[in-house]
């Protein structure tokens, strides 16, 4: 048995430094608290946090492309992550973080502060009401679906091309015959195929 440790990573990463809003925090977790609240709460769980400047950029999104946004006039801190907390990486993730620290049951049960968006009707409501209207006139729906691929069903002419062999038979008629015949030989062959034949 070796004896000691081996170290596939020996290089200690440098640790992630997290500009957040404290009031954009606030929002996104629904609390009232101050930046140096929260600073507190996040000392608690090994993270340090520092004034950030005017020129602070926030990340807010990292897929499917980086989003930054400028802080302005907005107070901001940035956060410094230890190295083992891999999960912090966007401002949402600290809202979560002060969330979880300071402890789901103070967070009050408001309502977002983001405003609802307007109603919209749905763009079916006539496409329904046409339906229900013949339905109600005693007509039935039908969802018919093909049997066959569209690649088979382009080797066969027009209907209207088809030859009627005999009398008292019309070119549809015949054209889903031949069609029927057509998908049973490619059933007997996929089995046949498979080994069931």
């Amino acid at each position: 048995m070796a004896v000691g440790a081996v170290d596939t990573n020996p290089t200690e990463p440098d640790p992630i430094r997290v500009a957040f809003r404290p009031a954009r925090v606030d929002r996104l977790i629904g609390t009232t608290t101050t930046a140096d609240e929260q600073a507190a709460v996040l000392a608690r769980a090994g993270i340090a946090t520092e004034p950030g400047g005017s020129d602070t950029r926030i990340l807010v999104a990292t897929a499917p492309r980086p989003l930054e946004v400028p802080a302005a006039d907005t107070p901001t801190l940035v956060a410094t992550v230890p190295t083992w907390r891999r999960d912090l990486v966007i401002e949402a993730d600290i809202a979560e973080e002060v969330a979880r620290v300071q402890g789901y049951d103070t967070i009050p049960e408001i309502l977002p502060h983001t405003p609802m968006p307007p109603y919209r009707h749905s763009p079916l409501r006539l496409r329904d009401t046409v339906r229900e209207t013949l339905v109600g006139a005693g007509l039935t729906e039908a969802a018919t679906f093909a049997l066959v691929s569209p690649t088979m069903v382009e080797r066969f002419p027009p209907i209207e091309d088809v030859a009627v062999p005999g009398e008292g038979q019309s070119a549809p008629f015949f054209a889903i015959l031949v069609l029927m015949v057509v998908v049973l030989v490619g059933m007997l062959g996929f089995f046949r195929w498979r080994g069931f034949l």
